[in-house]
Protein backbone atom coordinates (compact mmCIF):
# COMPACT_ATOMS: atom_id res chain seq x y z
CA UNK A 1 0.00 0.00 0.00
CA UNK A 2 1.25 3.43 -0.82
CA UNK A 3 1.88 6.40 1.94
CA UNK A 4 -0.64 8.28 0.11
CA UNK A 5 -3.20 5.75 0.53
CA UNK A 6 -2.54 4.39 4.25
CA UNK A 7 -3.02 7.71 5.26
CA UNK A 8 -6.50 8.07 3.86
CA UNK A 9 -7.01 4.51 5.37
CA UNK A 10 -6.15 6.14 9.15
CA UNK A 11 -7.66 9.61 8.17
CA UNK A 12 -11.08 8.01 7.08
CA UNK A 13 -12.07 7.50 11.12
CA UNK A 14 -11.45 10.87 11.59
CA UNK A 15 -13.20 12.39 8.93
CA UNK A 16 -16.23 10.90 10.12
CA UNK A 17 -15.85 11.68 13.29
CA UNK A 18 -15.88 15.22 11.99
CA UNK A 19 -18.56 14.74 9.63
CA UNK A 20 -20.70 13.87 13.05
CA UNK A 21 -19.05 16.94 15.28
CA UNK A 22 -19.83 19.01 12.34
CA UNK A 23 -23.39 18.65 12.29
CA UNK A 24 -24.25 19.12 16.19
CA UNK A 25 -26.41 21.89 16.04
CA UNK A 26 -24.38 24.17 18.53
CA UNK A 27 -21.51 23.96 16.31
CA UNK A 28 -23.28 24.71 13.68
CA UNK A 29 -24.87 27.69 15.36
CA UNK A 30 -20.94 28.46 16.23
CA UNK A 31 -19.63 28.41 12.65
CA UNK A 32 -22.89 30.30 11.27
CA UNK A 33 -21.77 32.79 13.77
CA UNK A 34 -18.18 33.02 12.58
CA UNK A 35 -19.29 33.15 9.03
CA UNK A 36 -21.37 36.50 9.66
CA UNK A 37 -18.67 38.03 11.94
CA UNK A 38 -16.31 37.17 9.39
CA UNK A 39 -18.69 39.36 6.70
CA UNK A 40 -19.20 42.13 9.80
CA UNK A 41 -15.40 43.01 9.47
CA UNK A 42 -15.16 43.26 5.69
CA UNK A 43 -17.70 46.24 6.48
CA UNK A 44 -16.53 50.13 6.78
CA UNK A 45 -17.96 51.08 9.85
CA UNK A 46 -15.88 48.02 11.42
CA UNK A 47 -12.74 48.87 9.80
CA UNK A 48 -13.38 52.87 10.00
CA UNK A 49 -12.27 53.60 6.30
CA UNK A 50 -15.02 54.69 4.50
CA UNK A 51 -15.73 52.79 1.19
CA UNK A 52 -17.23 55.48 -1.92
CA UNK A 53 -20.58 53.15 -1.03
CA UNK A 54 -20.36 54.05 3.02
CA UNK A 55 -20.06 57.44 2.48
CA UNK A 56 -22.96 58.15 -0.06
CA UNK A 57 -24.93 56.12 2.70
CA UNK A 58 -23.82 58.34 5.35
CA UNK A 59 -25.37 61.74 3.36
CA UNK A 60 -28.28 59.84 2.49
CA UNK A 61 -29.38 58.80 6.09
CA UNK A 62 -27.97 62.56 7.56
CA UNK A 63 -29.98 64.56 4.82
CA UNK A 64 -33.24 62.39 5.66
CA UNK A 65 -33.28 63.35 8.95
CA UNK A 66 -33.47 66.80 8.05
CA UNK A 67 -35.70 65.86 5.10
CA UNK A 68 -37.85 64.27 7.93
CA UNK A 69 -37.78 67.73 10.22
CA UNK A 70 -38.89 69.79 6.95
CA UNK A 71 -42.20 67.34 6.54
CA UNK A 72 -43.02 67.29 10.10
CA UNK A 73 -46.23 68.52 11.45
CA UNK A 74 -46.75 71.48 13.67
CA UNK A 75 -42.47 72.18 12.32
CA UNK A 76 -41.08 74.49 14.25
CA UNK A 77 -38.00 77.64 13.43
CA UNK A 78 -34.18 76.27 13.71
CA UNK A 79 -34.33 72.65 14.36
CA UNK A 80 -32.33 70.54 14.47
CA UNK A 81 -28.74 72.28 14.53
CA UNK A 82 -26.46 68.98 15.34
CA UNK A 83 -28.53 66.96 12.25
CA UNK A 84 -27.54 70.02 9.89
CA UNK A 85 -24.18 70.14 11.37
CA UNK A 86 -23.81 66.37 10.74
CA UNK A 87 -25.40 66.95 6.71
CA UNK A 88 -23.02 69.47 6.35
CA UNK A 89 -19.94 67.74 7.52
CA UNK A 90 -21.03 64.34 5.61
CA UNK A 91 -21.64 66.48 2.30
CA UNK A 92 -18.02 68.25 2.52
CA UNK A 93 -16.17 65.00 3.23
CA UNK A 94 -17.82 63.50 0.58
CA UNK A 95 -16.80 66.27 -2.01
CA UNK A 96 -13.39 66.46 -0.36
CA UNK A 97 -12.62 62.69 -0.69
CA UNK A 98 -14.84 61.32 -3.54
CA UNK A 99 -16.15 64.53 -5.76
CA UNK A 100 -19.52 65.00 -6.70
CA UNK A 101 -22.69 62.64 -6.89
CA UNK A 102 -26.23 62.91 -6.80
CA UNK A 103 -27.07 61.94 -3.24
CA UNK A 104 -24.20 65.13 -2.20
CA UNK A 105 -26.37 67.23 -4.52
CA UNK A 106 -29.38 66.55 -2.92
CA UNK A 107 -27.94 67.00 0.45
CA UNK A 108 -27.13 70.48 -0.52
CA UNK A 109 -30.57 71.00 -1.95
CA UNK A 110 -31.77 70.10 1.74
CA UNK A 111 -29.92 72.49 3.38
CA UNK A 112 -30.75 74.94 1.09
CA UNK A 113 -34.59 74.02 1.29
CA UNK A 114 -34.02 74.52 5.48
CA UNK A 115 -32.20 77.70 5.12
CA UNK A 116 -35.19 79.10 2.56
CA UNK A 117 -38.13 78.34 5.74
CA UNK A 118 -35.74 80.69 8.01
CA UNK A 119 -36.30 84.06 7.44
CA UNK A 120 -34.00 86.78 8.35
CA UNK A 121 -35.31 87.41 12.19
CA UNK A 122 -35.26 83.48 12.63
CA UNK A 123 -31.35 83.36 11.82
CA UNK A 124 -30.51 86.46 14.00
CA UNK A 125 -31.78 83.74 16.67
CA UNK A 126 -28.93 82.29 16.26
CA UNK A 127 -26.42 84.02 13.87
CA UNK A 128 -23.19 81.39 14.63
CA UNK A 129 -25.41 78.28 13.99
CA UNK A 130 -25.97 79.87 10.42
CA UNK A 131 -22.35 80.83 9.68
CA UNK A 132 -21.25 77.28 9.93
CA UNK A 133 -22.79 75.84 6.59
CA UNK A 134 -23.47 78.77 4.44
CA UNK A 135 -19.46 77.61 2.92
CA UNK A 136 -20.91 74.29 2.50
CA UNK A 137 -24.34 75.63 0.33
CA UNK A 138 -21.24 77.60 -1.42
CA UNK A 139 -19.50 74.62 -2.73
CA UNK A 140 -22.48 73.75 -5.16
CA UNK A 141 -24.08 77.35 -6.00
CA UNK A 142 -26.63 75.79 -8.67
CA UNK A 143 -28.50 73.46 -6.60
CA UNK A 144 -31.84 74.65 -6.13
CA UNK A 145 -33.80 73.98 -2.69
CA UNK A 146 -35.62 70.59 -2.39
CA UNK A 147 -39.24 70.57 -3.07
CA UNK A 148 -40.58 68.32 -0.54
CA UNK A 149 -44.50 66.99 -1.90
CA UNK A 150 -47.02 67.67 -0.93
CA UNK A 151 -50.71 66.33 -1.00
CA UNK A 152 -54.08 66.40 -0.53
CA UNK A 153 -55.49 63.03 1.03
CA UNK A 154 -57.93 62.64 -2.00
CA UNK A 155 -54.71 63.35 -4.64
CA UNK A 156 -52.76 60.93 -2.66
CA UNK A 157 -54.96 57.79 -2.66
CA UNK A 158 -56.17 59.03 -6.42
CA UNK A 159 -54.39 55.98 -7.63
CA UNK A 160 -55.89 53.22 -5.71
CA UNK A 161 -57.76 51.83 -8.46
CA UNK A 162 -55.40 52.41 -10.76
CA UNK A 163 -52.60 49.70 -12.63
CA UNK A 164 -50.15 47.98 -10.21
CA UNK A 165 -47.61 50.23 -11.02
CA UNK A 166 -49.16 53.64 -10.54
CA UNK A 167 -50.25 52.63 -7.71
CA UNK A 168 -47.12 51.35 -5.96
CA UNK A 169 -45.54 54.43 -7.04
CA UNK A 170 -48.32 56.41 -5.10
CA UNK A 171 -47.21 54.65 -2.02
CA UNK A 172 -45.32 56.84 0.50
CA UNK A 173 -44.51 57.03 4.37
CA UNK A 174 -46.82 59.44 5.80
CA UNK A 175 -45.91 61.06 9.31
CA UNK A 176 -49.03 63.38 9.62
CA UNK A 177 -52.09 61.82 11.02
CA UNK A 178 -55.33 62.87 12.08
CA UNK A 179 -58.59 61.12 14.06
CA UNK A 180 -59.12 57.51 14.81
CA UNK A 181 -58.30 54.57 13.10
CA UNK A 182 -60.86 51.46 13.15
CA UNK A 183 -59.47 48.44 14.20
CA UNK A 184 -61.55 46.77 11.49
CA UNK A 185 -59.15 48.53 8.74
CA UNK A 186 -56.49 47.65 10.82
CA UNK A 187 -57.96 43.92 10.45
CA UNK A 188 -58.74 43.91 6.92
CA UNK A 189 -55.01 45.02 5.33
CA UNK A 190 -53.28 43.19 7.90
CA UNK A 191 -55.62 39.96 6.84
CA UNK A 192 -54.17 41.09 2.54
CA UNK A 193 -50.91 41.25 3.46
CA UNK A 194 -51.21 37.65 4.87
CA UNK A 195 -53.07 36.01 1.85
CA UNK A 196 -50.58 37.11 -0.21
CA UNK A 197 -46.90 37.75 1.29
CA UNK A 198 -44.42 34.97 -0.35
CA UNK A 199 -43.52 32.67 2.40
CA UNK A 200 -40.93 30.27 2.42
CA UNK A 201 -42.94 26.48 1.94
CA UNK A 202 -45.80 28.41 2.88
CA UNK A 203 -44.46 28.24 6.83
CA UNK A 204 -45.60 31.78 7.46
CA UNK A 205 -43.26 32.51 10.48
CA UNK A 206 -44.58 35.99 10.38
CA UNK A 207 -46.62 37.14 13.86
CA UNK A 208 -48.40 40.92 13.60
CA UNK A 209 -49.49 42.44 16.47
CA UNK A 210 -51.67 46.09 16.95
CA UNK A 211 -50.92 48.08 19.67
CA UNK A 212 -53.95 49.90 20.60
CA UNK A 213 -53.60 51.02 23.70
CA UNK A 214 -52.36 54.77 24.05
CA UNK A 215 -50.00 54.34 27.18
CA UNK A 216 -48.98 51.25 25.67
CA UNK A 217 -48.17 52.54 22.06
CA UNK A 218 -46.55 55.74 23.66
CA UNK A 219 -43.66 53.61 25.66
CA UNK A 220 -42.85 51.05 22.94
CA UNK A 221 -42.71 54.48 20.50
CA UNK A 222 -40.49 55.63 23.57
CA UNK A 223 -38.22 52.62 23.16
CA UNK A 224 -37.76 52.21 19.56
CA UNK A 225 -36.96 56.24 19.67
CA UNK A 226 -37.27 57.54 15.80
CA UNK A 227 -40.77 58.66 16.08
CA UNK A 228 -40.58 62.01 17.51
CA UNK A 229 -42.18 65.16 16.29
CA UNK A 230 -45.20 62.80 14.72
CA UNK A 231 -45.54 59.39 16.84
CA UNK A 232 -47.75 60.83 19.41
CA UNK A 233 -50.74 61.20 16.67
CA UNK A 234 -50.10 57.76 15.68
CA UNK A 235 -53.68 56.15 16.69
CA UNK A 236 -52.37 52.12 16.36
CA UNK A 237 -48.61 50.89 16.30
CA UNK A 238 -47.98 47.27 14.58
CA UNK A 239 -45.45 45.02 15.66
CA UNK A 240 -43.95 42.78 12.96
CA UNK A 241 -41.93 39.94 14.60
CA UNK A 242 -41.22 36.27 12.99
CA UNK A 243 -40.50 32.96 14.90
CA UNK A 244 -37.42 30.83 14.33
CA UNK A 245 -39.53 27.78 15.49
CA UNK A 246 -40.44 28.16 12.23
CA UNK A 247 -37.19 27.21 10.97
CA UNK A 248 -35.76 23.89 10.67
CA UNK A 249 -31.98 24.19 10.58
CA UNK A 250 -29.19 26.76 11.44
CA UNK A 251 -29.12 27.86 7.98
CA UNK A 252 -31.78 29.40 8.01
CA UNK A 253 -31.29 31.61 10.69
CA UNK A 254 -32.10 34.57 8.80
CA UNK A 255 -35.16 33.89 7.20
CA UNK A 256 -36.80 35.47 10.20
CA UNK A 257 -35.75 38.89 8.40
CA UNK A 258 -36.49 37.46 4.32
CA UNK A 259 -39.57 36.29 5.92
CA UNK A 260 -40.33 39.68 7.87
CA UNK A 261 -38.97 41.89 5.57
CA UNK A 262 -41.41 40.36 2.67
CA UNK A 263 -44.38 40.69 4.49
CA UNK A 264 -43.19 44.10 5.92
CA UNK A 265 -43.52 44.98 2.26
CA UNK A 266 -46.71 43.66 1.47
CA UNK A 267 -48.17 45.40 4.79
CA UNK A 268 -47.30 48.74 3.38
CA UNK A 269 -49.17 48.08 -0.14
CA UNK A 270 -52.15 46.71 1.39
CA UNK A 271 -52.31 49.66 4.35
CA UNK A 272 -51.93 52.24 1.70
CA UNK A 273 -55.09 49.95 -0.13
CA UNK A 274 -56.93 50.98 2.74
CA UNK A 275 -55.97 54.22 2.79
CA UNK A 276 -54.05 53.69 6.24
CA UNK A 277 -51.31 56.22 6.28
CA UNK A 278 -47.98 54.63 7.50
CA UNK A 279 -44.43 54.91 8.77
CA UNK A 280 -42.13 51.76 9.08
CA UNK A 281 -39.86 52.20 11.88
CA UNK A 282 -36.73 50.38 12.00
CA UNK A 283 -35.98 48.06 14.98
CA UNK A 284 -32.29 48.76 15.84
CA UNK A 285 -32.60 45.57 18.47
CA UNK A 286 -29.82 46.03 20.88
CA UNK A 287 -30.42 43.82 23.99
CA UNK A 288 -31.89 46.65 26.21
CA UNK A 289 -34.88 47.59 23.67
CA UNK A 290 -35.22 44.14 22.68
CA UNK A 291 -35.66 43.02 26.57
CA UNK A 292 -37.47 46.50 27.44
CA UNK A 293 -40.27 45.63 25.01
CA UNK A 294 -40.32 42.06 25.94
CA UNK A 295 -41.34 42.99 29.04
CA UNK A 296 -43.56 45.06 27.76
CA UNK A 297 -45.25 42.60 25.68
CA UNK A 298 -45.14 39.32 27.34
CA UNK A 299 -47.03 37.80 24.30
CA UNK A 300 -43.45 38.10 21.95
CA UNK A 301 -42.01 34.48 22.65
CA UNK A 302 -38.43 34.17 23.51
CA UNK A 303 -37.76 32.33 19.86
CA UNK A 304 -39.16 35.23 18.21
CA UNK A 305 -37.38 38.18 16.69
CA UNK A 306 -39.11 41.68 16.51
CA UNK A 307 -38.28 42.88 12.17
CA UNK A 308 -39.90 46.25 12.55
CA UNK A 309 -42.62 48.40 14.03
CA UNK A 310 -45.33 50.80 11.89
CA UNK A 311 -46.46 53.86 13.09
CA UNK A 312 -50.57 54.07 11.37
CA UNK A 313 -52.93 56.69 11.67
CA UNK A 314 -56.04 58.38 9.26
CA UNK A 315 -54.43 60.83 6.91
CA UNK A 316 -54.18 64.28 7.65
CA UNK A 317 -56.56 66.55 5.21
CA UNK A 318 -53.02 67.93 3.39
CA UNK A 319 -49.65 66.78 4.50
CA UNK A 320 -45.81 66.33 2.98
CA UNK A 321 -43.85 63.75 1.89
CA UNK A 322 -40.12 63.35 2.05
CA UNK A 323 -38.46 63.61 -1.42
CA UNK A 324 -35.94 61.28 -0.87
CA UNK A 325 -34.65 60.72 -4.11
CA UNK A 326 -34.26 57.07 -5.33
CA UNK A 327 -30.41 55.74 -7.18
CA UNK A 328 -30.44 55.54 -10.99
CA UNK A 329 -31.74 52.36 -11.88
CA UNK A 330 -28.40 51.19 -13.59
CA UNK A 331 -26.32 51.83 -10.44
CA UNK A 332 -28.94 48.98 -8.32
CA UNK A 333 -29.50 46.71 -11.45
CA UNK A 334 -26.94 44.65 -13.41
CA UNK A 335 -27.72 41.18 -16.16
CA UNK A 336 -24.74 39.29 -15.57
Amino acid sequence: MTISGCLTKCLKPCRWAFRRIARIPIVQVLWRTAFDRRLLRRTAFIRRKPTRENAVAGVVLAYHVIEKGLTMPNRRLNFGHAAVFNLANACERFLRDFGEAPQVSHGIAVLRAYAAIHDHEARMADPDFWKTFEATLARLPDVPPAVEPQFTREAFYAANQAPFADFARSRHTVRHYAGPLSIERIRAAAHLAFETAPSACNRQHVRLRCICDATLREKILGIQGGSRGFGHLADKVLIVSADLDDTLDIKEHNDVYVEGGIFLMNLCYALHYHKIAHCVLVWFCNPANDAALRALISAIKETEAVVALLACGEAAETFSVAASPRRPFDEVYAEI
